[in-house]
């Protein structure tokens, strides 16, 4: 957010600046990835979206991973 330029973009005013790391923005990781984009972009429809939780489940079952780190960031995290 702090780079040259982004200070004038809407996002940025606005605080709605998101990150989200590149393993759940497509391929088989991409429920996860979908789960927070719904959770951010339509709080009110995905209120009982547990996106945390699909992206646990989808390391620890699936991937057989432990769950650590930081996968996605938004405003207020």
């Amino acid at each position: 957010m702090a780079r040259p330029g982004f200070e004038a973009t809407k996002a940025v005013k606005n605080g709605r600046v998101y990150c989200m790391a590149s393993d759940i923005s497509s391929g088989p990781g991409e429920i996860a990835g979908l789960a927070y984009l719904a959770t951010w972009f339509c709080p009110d429809m995905a209120r009982f979206i547990n996106s945390e939780a699909i992206r646990r489940e989808y390391l620890e079952r699936f991937q057989h991973l432990s769950y650590r780190g930081v996968y996605v960031s938004s405003p207020g995290k």
